[in-house]
């Protein structure tokens, strides 16, 4: 989602949402892993990663990547992705259309988000254990290129992680907790608790999908209100930016529903 226009992205094909306008489609095979860059599309293909824009155009070659990308995330010029060989999981950036390695994981690498210059990361250490991590993917002073952690926590790993302003956004399923942390991983805030938020989207506030429909996280203990009833089907992806909130439900046998809700 961008200022003029919301973007459903298949694995053959972009659809270009405006309001009170016909769907535009652009096949593209995107494949399974795709990351949104303020030009376009970035998504894998025999071995490399391509960057579509978001209307018509010849899409151009980024760089070299030998297997398909786990996850694929993207902010600004930066690019990130999560590689996994023979069972072991490493996180690679581009540097002069090469692959980098960033880091090497002793366990599974199951979330990935980008804020601004740092790589973070949800690490499964083990069927019970987890915790986050932050890599540095520019050139900096050695003390800030060091790898930092989150103390290990029990219970079953986040399954995503959302970047927005100087914090990061994710669900915690040990008691269904929406907690925002602060981008040096040192201050926990709990936003709700006994909510569930899958997915999630942040834009100065957090919006949550439950079966209920779309809801908004409100903090001091306060419930979360709900934003637009669920009609019919589960929400599986959420958007937004200053002026709306978007989210994409199943519509039944080979069809999605997008509905959009200006913002208050």
């Amino acid at each position: 989602m961008d200022d003029e226009a919301v973007y459903v992205l298949t694995a053959t094909a972009v659809h270009r949402i405006v309001v009170g306008k016909s769907t535009e489609t652009f096949p593209r095979e995107l494949g399974s892993a795709v990351a949104t860059t303020s030009e376009g599309f970035v998504y894998w293909s025999q071995g490399k990663l391509f960057e579509a824009p978001k209307a018509s155009g010849e899409p151009r070659v980024l760089g070299a990547v030998p297997r398909l990308p786990q996850r694929l995330a993207a902010a600004r010029d930066r690019l990130v992705w999560i590689d996994e060989a023979a069972g072991k999981f490493s996180l690679h950036t581009l540097e002069a259309a090469q692959s980098r390695q960033l880091y090497t994981s002793p366990g599974a690498l199951d979330a990935l988000a980008l804020l601004g210059d740092d790589a973070f990361f949800v690490e499964r250490l083990s069927p019970t254990s987890w915790r986050l991590g932050r890599v540095a993917l520019g050139t900096r002073r050695a003390r800030d290129l060091e790898l930092r952690y989150t103390p290990e926590k029990r219970g079953r790993s986040p399954s995503q992680l959302v970047g927005f302003g100087d914090a990061l956004y994710f669900q915690d399923p040990s008691g269904y907790q929406v907690i925002e942390l602060s981008r040096d991983l040192e201050h926990q805030r709990t936003l709700a608790k006994d909510l569930v938020c899958s997915p999630l989207a942040v834009w100065e506030r957090v919006f949550c999908a439950q079966v209920e429909g779309l809801v908004e996280v409100r903090s001091e203990g306060r419930p979360a209100r709900l934003l637009a009833p669920s009609s019919r089907g589960l929400i599986t992806a959420i958007a937004a930016n200053s002026k709306a909130i978007v989210w994409l439900s199943d519509g039944g046998e080979n069809q999605l529903t997008v509905k959009w809700l200006a913002r208050d």
